[in-house]
């Protein structure tokens, strides 16, 4: 029997909290001794002291929270001669900081098979694997539960998720340099125009047709402004399609902050955010769940199996990914509890 530290801490929706739980409960369920340390809490110190008393086969953290941890001067991974399982859940150019912090004991997994090479340079210092997404479901479920919520579909059409307009984002870059202002808009531009073209692979391309050359600094303030051009991107593609929906008459549900901004969501049944426990039992009630993740070009994202598990049809983006794993024209069925 091994011996597993989680991490859990702040998170969008409580979204990774309760992903870190059900991972938990799974451990154990494999008869492996499984210990949450919850590094929000006001005993997070005790919690850790406790955590580490014994020695622990890895620590696993959703995005890499607590990989900064040191024992004295050295990285506490490092000094305890223990593995830290950094598992990404969004595009790498989120966590570059935390991808960087020193340690040797850490191996980063990714949920876009892409991702594990979409920053050549961390290679050298960082091992990459790839770990897909998975789902969440209920914990009360039972079969009366189940045929209850079969009844009780209610929601034709979900989406969930925040809105802001697009532009916004533009303000992270409207100081810089004109030329550097330029480059973010031409990799914006290349990356919408094309499908299933990751954001870096648009930079890249965009450098190459320019036939520029990037010095470290100017390279590293580039990438340090992908982030906000990714969700630009992410937030166009959701209006764009939300936008469509929206003409075409549809009523859709909607969970997330900021779609009083949205004027096409007037006719939307719009809700505030609501936390990932309270989503999944909408997800139960709702006929189809749509799915918007463009950054993702050979992953998927946990909402459309979060969707299956709790017999939802899913409608969501094209991409490597999904045409590998799911076959044209077939109905697939999640059946809990079963292989």
């Amino acid at each position: 029997m091994g011996r597993i530290v989680l991490y859990k801490g702040q998170s969008q929706y409580d979204v990774l909290r309760v992903f870190t739980d059900q991972l938990a409960e799974a451990f154990r369920l494999l008869h492996m001794e499984t210990v949450v340390v919850d590094l929000t809490a006001a005993d997070a110190g005790e919690q850790l002291k406790k955590a580490f008393a014994q020695p622990c086969d890895f620590v696993f953290s959703f995005n890499g929270i607590g990989v900064d941890f040191k024992l004295g001067e050295k990285p506490l991974y490092d000094a305890l001669r223990t593995v830290f399982v950094f598992a990404l859940v969004d595009d790498p150019i989120h966590h570059i900081q935390r991808l960087e912090t020193p340690c040797h004991s850490v191996l980063v997994t990714c949920v876009d098979r892409y991702h594990v090479n979409v920053i050549p340079y961390l290679k050298q210092v960082r091992t990459f694997g790839f770990l897909p997404h998975g789902g969440c479901t209920l914990k009360e479920k039972n079969r009366e539960a189940e045929r209850d919520r079969e009844r009780e579909r209610d929601i034709d059409l979900l989406f969930s998720g925040s809105y802001k307009e697009p532009e916004v984002y533009c303000q992270s870059w409207k100081n810089y340099p004109l030329a550097l202002r330029k480059i973010i808009e031409d990799i914006i531009d290349n990356a919408l125009s094309k499908e299933n073209l990751a954001l870096v692979d648009s930079a890249q391309e965009v450098i190459a047709a320019r036939n520029l050359y990037l010095d470290p600094q100017l390279s590293k303030k580039l990438l340090f402004l992908l982030p906000m051009a990714d969700r630009y991107l992410r937030m166009k593609r959701r209006k764009e399609c939300l936008e469509v929906l929206a003409k075409a008459g549809l009523k859709i549900t909607v969970f997330g902050n900021g779609w009083d901004q949205a004027s096409f969501a007037k006719n939307f049944a719009v809700h505030p955010a609501i936390n990932f426990n309270e989503l999944i039992k909408m997800i139960a009630k709702s006929k189809i769940v749509l799915n918007i993740v463009p950054s993702f070009v050979e992953g998927a994202h946990e909402r459309v199996f979060t969707a299956m598990l709790n017999r939802a049809a899913v409608v969501t983006d094209r991409n490597r990914y999904y045409e590998k794993e799911f076959a044209e024209n077939k109905i697939w069925l999640c059946i809990p509890g079963v292989a």
